[in-house]
Order: structure tokens, then sequence, then C-alpha cells
């Protein structure tokens, strides 16, 4: 859609050079500050309280948030559980694996996991 390649160009154009000298210190040190995340570090066997901000840990935070959303879900009766995904979502996930099964870029199904277990 166009409003996607719109967003696709500005973000390609977008860089440091448009801000100030504050503005360039504080993204800085939004970026790359220690923050409050308790990590275990192995090899001294103790919790560090503050980690520095990484794509590693962005990422964690992203899964824990749908997993959080999951068991929340969990909670409420299975007629009134919002859904797992938008049906528009799902149509275009299907769309485009079939697009990449034809140019042989899709991977092969997974073998069968062991059963689900119940709660």
């Amino acid at each position: 859609p166009e409003h996607f390649s719109d967003f696709l160009t500005k973000l390609k154009e977008a860089d440091l050079v448009g801000l100030s000298a504050t503005e360039k210190d504080r993204f800085r040190m939004l970026m790359t500050e220690q923050i409050a995340w308790q990590k275990f570090d192995h090899e001294k066997e103790r919790y560090s309280e503050q980690t520095p901000m990484n794509s590693y840990d962005v990422l964690k935070c992203s899964q824990a948030c749908f997993h959080l959303f999951e068991w929340m879900r969990s909670l409420l009766p299975d007629e009134e559980r919002p859904p797992r995904f938008v049906d528009i979502d799902i149509r275009a996930f299907r769309d485009k694996e079939k697009e990449l099964k034809q140019k042989g870029c899709w991977p092969e199904d997974p073998l069968p996991g062991p059963a689900e277990r119940p709660f």
C-alpha cells in the first residue's frame, strides 16, 4: 500500500543530521543507557540490576508481552477471549506463504511436536 511505501521511504531518509546537538545527545543516551533490567551473569553467578539497552532484550520483551497477553487471554472464558490474530493478517501471511512456496523460498513444514499439554 501507498502509506507503507511512504513510511519506508521516510524511514530510509531518517538520520540524525537534522537534530540539534542536544537532541543527538539525548537520542544517543536513550539508545545506550543502562536500564533497570535484572539480568543473570552466568560467569559471575549473580544478578546485575542494570543492563545496557540492546536489541536482544528488546526482542525478549516483545516475546514476554506476547506470552503475558496469551496468559491473560486464557483467564477469560473461551467465548469472551480476544482473537489471536486479525483475519487480514492471516490472509496476508497465507498470500505471502503461497507466493514464496511458488518461488521455492518457503521452508519445509517442521516435524510434528509433542502433544499439547492441558493446563
